[in-house]
């Protein structure tokens, strides 16, 4: 099995690395400008700044897992090719992945579970496959039987229907923001709790 070379691309704030010959090193130089627009856009939502933190390490893959993308930390794979495999809207994934990583080092955030961790990356990307009003989606979902009660998404939040749970938990990160503000939404995350009890 041959080696595999990655090219990279380096950007103020990430390194994106891609396979020779495929959909990500035709364009390179459209996604190294895109990367950034999204991280602009996350930072503006989340009043924050990736600023001298480690960089992103940003990897395109010409092939499909998960719902297009995934977050470890500071390094990113997410799929970039000429078949649309999920339906998605590529920045938003763009964007929801690098939510992901900002908000590492929200105090304890990693450990707060599907609700909140997915739903502050929706918030952030505003959207989840495409860019959405959030409250205006999670009043139809309320209106109908596909509602997963508060309840059952934060206790069980990976076993939901992915679309709505990601849906319900982002207008609910938008609520709380909208109600408390996201200084003291920062401030509880940064909280060193077991269980969030507290926001519920």
């Amino acid at each position: 099995v041959p080696a595999l070379e990655l090219r990279e691309a380096r950007t103020e704030h990430f390194s994106l690395f891609y396979l020779p010959n495929t959909p990500a090193a035709r364009d390179a130089q459209l996604l190294q400008a895109l990367v950034e627009d999204e991280l602009a856009q996350v930072e503006r939502a989340l009043d924050d700044s990736l600023g001298a933190r480690e960089r992103i390490n940003f990897t395109l893959l010409p092939r499909v897992f998960w719902q297009g993308g995934v977050a470890y930390g500071r390094t990113l794979f997410v799929s970039y090719a000429d078949r649309l495999f999920t339906g998605s809207s590529f920045p938003r994934i763009v964007a929801h992945e690098i939510a992901h990583s900002v908000t590492q080092d929200w105090g304890n955030l990693g450990q707060a579970g599907g609700m909140l961790t997915e739903g502050i990356a929706v918030y952030a990307a505003n959207g989840h496959y495409r860019a959405d009003w959030l409250h205006r989606s999670a009043a139809a979902i309320a209106d109908s039987s596909l509602f997963i009660p508060m309840p059952t998404l934060r206790l069980k939040f990976n076993d939901q229907q992915h679309e709505i749970a990601y849906t319900e938990a982002a207008s609910f990160l938008k609520f709380l923001i909208d109600t408390y503000g996201l200084e003291n939404m920062r401030a509880l995350f940064a909280q060193e709790y077991r269980d969030y009890e507290i926001i519920f």
